[in-house]
């Protein structure tokens, strides 16, 4: 009885283990995912700045990013209830791996 026990707290330790590695996965990319524009803007607005460095040329004269990281960033409530829910799933499965590795 114990050893059935057993493995049966080994196979919830790997499992457990393997749908935290998938959900932290998920959370991070979608999580980056909504940050990619604004990167993106202002990564180019910065190649702009170097290449009037190189050229010698006045960096007044770069037209600035439309894109600001002043602008009030609002996500859809549909967003924030998946990605709750992602994080909710994230936290559950860090506590069964905790609790199965405490128990084993």
């Amino acid at each position: 009885m114990v050893d059935e026990s057993q493995e049966n707290v080994d196979v919830l330790l790997v499992f457990a283990g393997l749908f935290l590695v998938v959900t932290a996965t998920f959370c991070r990319t979608e999580t980056c995912r909504r940050t990619t524009p604004l990167l993106a803007s202002l990564l180019f607005e910065l190649v702009l700045v170097q290449r009037a460095i190189a050229n010698d040329a006045s960096v007044d004269t770069i037209p600035s990013s439309p894109l600001s990281s002043n602008i009030a960033f609002v996500p859809a409530t549909t967003d924030v209830w998946v990605n709750g829910l992602w994080f909710t799933s994230l936290f559950l499965s860090l506590t069964t791996t905790l609790v199965t590795v405490v128990t084993k």
